[in-house]
């Protein structure tokens, strides 16, 4: 198998071919980011701040910008200057990965680095959050590495089983997005995933990994541990992608713990999902200018297929409207999710667009 050569071109969550996207604001904030870093212009970069931005784990090359903020958390206001100041000094550049939200920018920097960064999603590029990728909490506080850092430091691929292999032949393309983590030897600490197209593949890719060994990774002369989002396919698809590839949504962060599952393999036998504002939310929306509204809500299903949570993955703006497609999603069933031997509890989203020009029921993707 090939599947590490293909972190950089596998397309996002669903597994389908990467497409080309319009301008985001932060695509428009990352382009004056990387310009204020590369000119040095520390006043430029703090002009990029939020009134209120929140770390989310940083590596810096620098050893007084390491000790000056080590951890995550809140940016302490007379910290400004100094952190605009340790921003210059990271080499930032496009990631060869995107994010899901418009809003959220993904850049890498040398030694092989990759972080996020979340600008406010009106009027000018502001940063809000920036860190670490797929943090989950401030648990999840490793420095991220890139795909192509990972895949130098990979020594061993055990290959899946004949019996593995004939499983995801069965329902191929399988795919899978892990958060790949390791020790300061280099030894497979946890393989969590983040999406995949079912829960067959989350399991036959989690055991391949676990098996998985790499030499440790050096940042500034030490061994240290890290992680990685890696992307496992089944079968290898070599074929060049036009686009950068996108990385998975995240579940909210009260959502259990478990493989967010394609909705393909999600099926609802209960429930209705035809979900549409109420009158005050439609007058809202005509009276602010919106003719269509998205809202992604998490869906999670325990062993027998019934919903045991659901939440607000990302948000409309429509007063109330998310609140009462959470309540309706909390009363659906679906058929239970297997993972080859017996049924696991599993989650997905689910994205409702409501269309108020053409008067239609929101749609459910």
């Amino acid at each position: 198998m090939k599947w590490w050569s293909v972190v950089v071109l596998a397309a996002c969550g669903g597994g389908a071919n990467a497409v080309e996207k319009p301008v985001t604001p932060s695509d428009r904030g990352a382009e004056q980011l990387i310009a204020a870093t590369r000119a040095g212009d520390a006043a430029a970069v703090e002009k990029l701040l939020a009134p209120s931005v929140v770390l989310g784990g940083l590596w810096f090359p620098d050893a007084t910008c390491r000790q000056q903020f080590p951890t995550a958390g809140p940016l302490a206001p007379d910290a400004r200057a100094a952190f605009a100041k340790c921003l210059t000094t990271l080499p930032l550049a496009p990631s060869v990965r995107a994010h899901a939200y418009p809003e959220i920018a993904v850049l890498a920097y040398d030694p092989g680095l990759e972080i996020e960064i979340r600008f406010a999603s009106h009027g000018e590029p502001a940063i809000e959050w920036i860190g670490y990728v797929a943090r989950a909490d401030v648990r999840d506080a490793l420095p991220t590495i890139t795909p192509h850092l990972i895949v130098e430091h990979r020594i061993d691929l055990p290959p899946l089983s004949a019996e593995t292999t004939h499983r995801l032949d069965a329902e191929a393309p399988a795919w899978a997005w892990f958060k790949l983590c390791l020790d300061g030897d280099g030894k497979v600490t946890s393989a969590v995933v983040r999406e995949t197209s079912s829960a067959v593949a989350a399991r036959a890719f989690t055991e391949q990994l676990q098996h998985t060994t790499f030499r440790p990774v050096v940042l500034d002369a030490q061994p240290t541990p890290v992680c990685s989002l890696v992307f496992l396919r089944h079968p290898d698809d070599d074929r060049p992608q036009q686009a950068r590839p996108t990385l998975p949504a995240p579940l909210p962060a009260d959502a259990p713990d478990r493989p967010k599952v394609s909705p393909k393999r999600m099926h609802r036998v209960e429930g209705d999902a035809a979900i549409t504002p109420d009158e005050a939310g439609q007058r809202w929306m005509k009276d602010h200018g919106f003719t269509e509204s998205r809202t992604d809500i998490a869906v999670c299903i325990d062993e027998h297929g019934s919903v045991d949570y659901a939440g607000i993955a990302r948000a409309s703006a429509i007063p109330g409207y998310d609140e009462r497609l959470v309540a309706a999603a909390r009363s659906w069933k679906y058929e239970p999710v297997s993972d080859g031997e017996r049924a696991v509890p599993a989650c997905t989203s689910v994205s409702f667009i409501y269309h108020q020009r053409k008067r239609s029921p929101g749609s459910m993707k």
